[in-house]
């Protein structure tokens, strides 16, 4: 690293490369990488001091050491950058490219869809506690679910599941396509009238189902329905 005091100095053996104020080029472990592992920095300046133009050269130095980089980009400061890396930009103004659908997954050569990964016990059911971790917080926000709530929510997303793999609609007998859309159709149609007293006593169903229609038939209607996922890594 420099040195505080005017004097001799090493450069560092990895890091991002500077010039000192001879012009030599040295490499300076900004991090002190891979010692540090709680990494924070704030670049303070005013404008025209060059914030953004250090930082898109930090970034790419990140990038060209083999770093996975991921910004979140106010203003468009990033976007020349990462397009000339071959990166890819999500603009949340541009509906259509920021959704996703968390009911998508692979499917066998039956075409029905594995929400269950039978290959690999540690991570089988990820499928399914990612969609019951949106859905709970569209139902619940911050307040957590009780267990008796969290299993019925499981057991619905489950039951979506085999519901779609033996659904034959249209004249070329396909699958109901899974997305919240159906998913709440599902919960009104099938699954509230499956549901035990017991069942209903712990889980508020019509709530749920209230609480997703901005996902379905509302303003956000087109966060959660996408027809394919964009791979964003």
């Amino acid at each position: 690293m420099l040195s505080a005091k005017e004097g001799m100095y090493v450069s560092d053996t990895k890091g991002h490369i500077y010039n000192d104020r001879f012009g030599t080029p040295v490499k300076i472990n900004l991090w002190d990488y891979p010692t540090l592992n709680n990494k924070n920095r704030i670049v303070i300046g005013p404008s025209g001091s060059g914030k953004s133009f250090w930082l898109n050269n930090y970034i790419l130095q990140s990038y060209e050491l083999g770093r996975d980089i991921m910004i979140i980009d106010i203003g468009g400061s990033y976007r020349s950058m990462i397009a000339l890396n071959g990166g890819k930009y999500f603009d949340s103004t541009e509906q259509k490219k920021f959704a996703f659908n968390p009911f998508l997954c692979d499917r066998d050569k039956n075409g029905k869809y594995l929400y269950i990964d039978t290959t690999d016990a540690e991570s089988a059911d990820d499928q399914i506690k990612t969609i019951v971790a949106i859905i709970s917080y569209i139902w619940k926000a911050r307040e957590q679910m009780m267990p008796a709530e969290t299993a019925i929510l499981r057991k619905s997303i489950i039951g979506f599941y085999d519901y779609v793999n033996n659904s034959s609609v249209g004249q070329n007998n396909e699958r109901i396509f899974p997305d919240m859309k159906a998913y709440r159709k599902y919960l009104q149609e099938v699954f509230k009238n499956r549901m035990s007293d017991f069942e209903k006593q712990k889980f508020e169903i019509e709530e749920l189902i209230l609480l997703l229609e901005p996902y379905t038939d509302g303003e956000l209607s087109f966060l959660l329905n996408a027809k394919e996922n964009v791979d964003i890594v």
